[in-house]
């Protein structure tokens, strides 16, 4: 089923999640049970988690009034203030669920949706609680909490597997905007999993429909993931990769997703003629567009001077971008630049930070990785360089979390 790294899904991203105090009609959710003026989706987490960054310390002690007096949205930012810090205030995992609780109560799908991947994602874990909790949030019509709920079904986190219960969910999300898990649910057409009650054929019929239509619509994400569907001829689908990058080209007008898939078909000469020139277009493209993998692929190029005169400088800067952004190769390889001195000064604690930091967001255990090197500090780290990387690295989250 899913594959955690590179790709993380909602429930994980979500644990980073939630709101401002301008929020406006996404937080009219005052009494229960409450409804939304629309579908709560992950676009809104993501908006809502940049502004709460901008809380300033100073606001705290207001914030606070207005929560105690019942006010939703400052509870809601309390709760998130509390469960990252926002380089604000000092995390307090307690208080963070406090100040969920009493927004729970004011019928809020996102603070119920917070209160689940806390029990799911704590140390700890009582992942059944965090299914209960997920489930209110989705049975308001919050699609990033009913993606969580189709990813404990089709895991068996908190419940028993069951693949069918999952494909249910997952469209829920999608009737609700939600689509950044369509190849999940895609996949579970094409095994026969989504409808058991149908044959395969039939499955196959249902997903096409269902992809074919949003993609018709003009959904980027619809029509990226029907552009997999042609490159490995899924959903009774033949190969045919002339569609796979005819959905791709339309994709990319939107999302930076299909503008690296575009580039990689460039390098791999898959669709398309072989052209690094028109590759590093793209990733430049995507890059631009604030997307960390495409930032690192341009990177590399600039590092190693393939396809682009060799500019260090410009690649640590990319490089970097990536790595704040989370994604774990960058993160990984940025450890590697600190650590062998690869446009930066060398920087042991520095590179054991990076390290650490893309341990979290799916990358390898370093102490444990081979490195060619046998000089490297990978055989010999001391106990107080690991303590001040990883002090540093909590310092570097607490200060990046609402980014």
């Amino acid at each position: 089923m899913r594959t955690k790294f590179p790709l993380l899904s909602l429930k994980l991203i979500a644990c980073s999640l939630l709101f401002s105090l301008n929020a406006g009609p996404l937080l009219a959710q005052t009494g229960a049970p409450a409804q939304l003026s629309r579908p709560i989706v992950q676009k809104d987490y993501d908006e809502l988690r940049h502004e709460a960054g901008r809380t300033k310390p100073e606001e705290v002690p207001v914030l606070q009034q207005r929560a105690e007096a019942g006010d939703l949205r400052s509870q809601l930012m309390l709760g998130m203030l509390y469960q990252l810090g926002c380089g604000v205030i000092k995390p307090d995992a307690s208080l963070e669920l406090a100040w969920y609780h009493k927004a729970a109560d004011q019928g809020s799908s996102m603070a119920e949706n917070q209160i689940g991947t806390y029990f799911d994602l704590r140390e700890g874990h009582d992942q059944a609680e965090g299914l209960k909790w997920y489930r209110k949030a989705a049975d308001r019509g919050d699609a990033a909490a009913q993606n969580n709920v189709a990813i404990m079904y089709a895991e068996g986190l908190g419940v028993k597997a069951d693949l069918a219960e999952a494909a249910a969910w997952y469209r829920k999300a999608v009737e609700n905007g939600a689509y950044r898990d369509l190849s999940d649910l895609l996949l579970l057409y094409d095994s026969g999993k989504a409808l058991p009650e149908k044959s395969l054929e039939e499955n196959k019929k249902k997903g096409l429909r269902l992809i074919q239509s949003l993609a018709d619509q003009g959904i980027a994400e619809a029509q990226y993931a029907l552009a997999d569907v042609y490159k490995r001829g899924g959903l009774g689908l033949p190969r045919d990769h002339s569609q796979m990058i005819s959905w791709l080209r339309k994709s990319a007008e939107k999302n930076p997703e299909a503008e690296i898939a575009l580039g990689e078909d460039y390098i791999e000469g898959d669709g398309v003629h072989r052209d690094r020139g028109e590759a590093i277009n793209w990733y430049r493209r995507a890059a631009e567009h604030g997307n960390g993998h495409g930032q690192f692929n341009l990177g590399i190029h600039y590092e190693y001077g393939v396809g682009v005169h060799k500019d260090m400088g410009e690649a640590v800067q990319l490089v970097k971008a990536a790595a704040e952004q989370g994604y774990a190769r960058a993160r990984h390889h940025l450890g590697e630049m600190y650590e062998e001195g690869r446009g930066v000064q060398k920087d042991k604690i520095a590179a054991i930070m990076w390290f650490i930091l893309a341990e979290d967001t799916g990358g390898p255990d370093f102490k444990r990785e081979f490195h060619p090197n046998v000089v490297s500090f990978h055989r010999r780290i001391s106990e107080k360089d690991l303590q001040e990387a990883q002090r540093r690295a909590d310092e570097w989250r607490e200060q990046h979390a609402c980014r």
